[in-house]
């Protein structure tokens, strides 16, 4: 088998989609990445899906294991509901689940329990815009200008700009009037908002988490799909992986689609607006239909491998140095446990985490919905599991 080469950059701590954003008239940090270490990664190619171990259990010895740590973890957590997803192609598959999917009507979290997947969602959108740069309908170096001529400066904000949110476009949950929901907002109302505001700074130069970045990738693929934003990640993701428990959230369904989310014990469904974020992440699922994903992602079966390369080629800084943000896909370091190429969400009343850690050939998700953080969750579940990982040599 042969090995490609990632080049990693510095990066920091993960940000998420519609949650814990900062106070009206401030923005998210702007992190300068011109003094960052670059680092290489041994990155395995694909391995063919085998039909036979997508449905194989883990041994009843590893199970015993695993559901003793998810109800540890979901202790010390105090979330209202947790739902876990842990496949090993080699050793199988465990799903769990602990707590409540509706605190006040008493009803518990199951496997089909669907859950928000926050900024998670960015990772569908990052996938249509690398499926329309292959079919020569885009490339990373198109022109912001070529679909919003208008907007400030996107003669220079080109498609890689927006993947990797060094665009300098203000993020529009900055704003507190589009946090409330006496108004509904269309993505076009966010775009024209941001570019309003103006610019962060030059296309390039720094790296700053915007939301609006997405929305704009995910008007885009639409715009040259024919069809809006749902119906492109249904037609192009969902279908083609036939996942069965997906949905992109939309005013129309997201009420009977959707468990209740929770905020220290209060139910807050009726006081968000899930489908609001549009590209940016408004995905509602499984954490067994998002390892799916994921695993669907990374192996070719949405995207060619180059693709893959392209997406996790070169990571920015975000904060805290042990995360990192490349085209559409976060890096983060576990640590006991290595890289983990991932993507982390969270909005109002849910959390979410999709990822790969090779150390252990794991794919994994797990989901809350309560506003709980979920890194000391995987984390709990994964340490000293007896799984052969994949060589990733070549680290420095």
């Amino acid at each position: 088998m042969s090995n490609r080469i990632l080049f990693i950059g510095l990066s920091a701590f993960l940000f998420i989609s519609c949650a814990k954003t900062p106070p009206v008239g401030q923005v998210a940090p702007m992190v300068s990445f011109t003094s960052q270490t670059s680092r290489t990664l041994v990155f395995p190619d694909p391995v063919p899906r085998d039909p036979g171990n997508v449905t194989a259990s883990v041994s009843p010895k590893l199970a015993t294991l695993l559901e003793k740590r998810l109800g540890e973890a979901a202790q010390k957590s105090g979330a209202t509901g947790i739902s876990v997803s842990i496949w090993n192609p080699d050793g199988g598959r465990w799903t769990g689940q602990r707590g409540l999917a509706d605190m006040a009507r008493n009803i518990p979290v199951d496997a089909g329990s669907v859950f928000h997947a926050g900024s998670v969602g960015k990772v569908f959108t990052a996938v249509l815009i690398f499926q329309l740069i292959e079919n020569g309908e885009l490339s990373l170096e198109t022109p912001l200008s070529r679909f919003y001529p208008d907007f400030p400066g996107a003669d220079r904000i080109r498609m890689t700009h927006l993947l990797t949110h060094t665009s300098g476009i203000f993020s529009f949950n900055w704003e507190e009037r589009f946090r409330k929901l006496d108004q509904v907002f269309s993505p076009r109302d966010y775009i024209y908002f941001a570019a309003e505001k103006g610019s962060l700074f030059e296309p390039g130069a720094m790296w700053s988490y915007s939301n609006t970045n997405y929305v704009i990738l995910g008007e885009i693929a639409a715009e040259i799909l024919g069809t809006d934003y749902a119906g492109a990640v249904r037609t192009r993701i969902i279908e083609p992986l036939g996942l069965k428990h997906t949905f992109v959230l939309t005013p129309e369904n997201e009420n009977s689609v959707l468990i209740s989310g929770h905020h220290q014990g209060q139910i807050v469904n009726d006081q968000v607006n899930h489908a609001g974020p549009f590209g940016a992440g408004c995905i509602a699922t499984t954490p067994q239909d998002l390892t799916d994903f994921f695993y669907g992602l990374l192996n070719g079966e949405l995207i060619r491998h180059a693709s893959v390369l392209e997406m996790a080629k070169r990571f920015y800084p975000m904060g805290t140095g042990r995360s990192f943000y490349g085209k559409g896909l976060m890096m983060l370091d576990v640590p006991d446990l290595g890289v983990m190429l991932c993507h982390e969400g969270r909005i109002a009343g849910f959390g979410a985490m999709v990822g790969y850690l090779p150390s252990q050939n794991v794919y994994l998700s797990v989901m809350v919905n309560d506003e709980t953080n979920v890194d000391p969750i995987y984390y709990h579940l994964l340490k000293d599991l007896p799984w052969q990982g994949r060589s990733l040599t070549g680290m420095r």
